[in-house]
């Protein structure tokens, strides 16, 4: 019988006070995406999903990673990837950089192809520990 895995996801607002506190954010979208805009807070590495798999020993299994992805679609299956290869400190960010854009978070580049609204998208979660 197959293990099934829970991938624990995070808001962009719990992200914040992630990176804050010292998590990690793997930014795993397509280059050109990723070239336009960057977000701007913590410590990001950039991983296109296309190499995850060839490179993930390359991410630190110490510290907490929150796994983007363009809409946080694809990065439920990267996070899944990752626990299942031994990375226990994983998480990914619902609905992806597109919502951490939306919300007005910190970002470097051009966003005008992205919509920008105030609503909320957390309640109460789990704050780093």
């Amino acid at each position: 019988m197959a293990t099934e895995i829970i991938v624990r996801e995070l808001c962009p607002t719990s992200t914040r006070q992630w990176l804050k506190a010292g998590a990690i954010l793997v930014d795993i979208r397509e280059e050109a995406a990723a070239q336009a805009v960057q977000i701007a807070e913590g410590e990001v590495i950039y991983m296109p999903i296309h190499e995850l798999m060839d490179r993930y020993t390359e991410l630190p299994n110490n510290k907490d990673l929150i796994i983007v992805c363009e809409k946080g679609l694809v990065s439920i299956d990267a996070a899944a990837f990752l626990q299942n290869n031994g990375y226990d400190r994983v998480y990914h960010m619902r609905r992806g950089f597109r919502h951490w854009v939306a919300k007005g978070y910190p970002v470097t580049g051009d966003t005008s192809g992205y919509e920008v609204s105030q609503h909320g998208c957390c309640g109460k979660h789990a704050h780093p520990h």
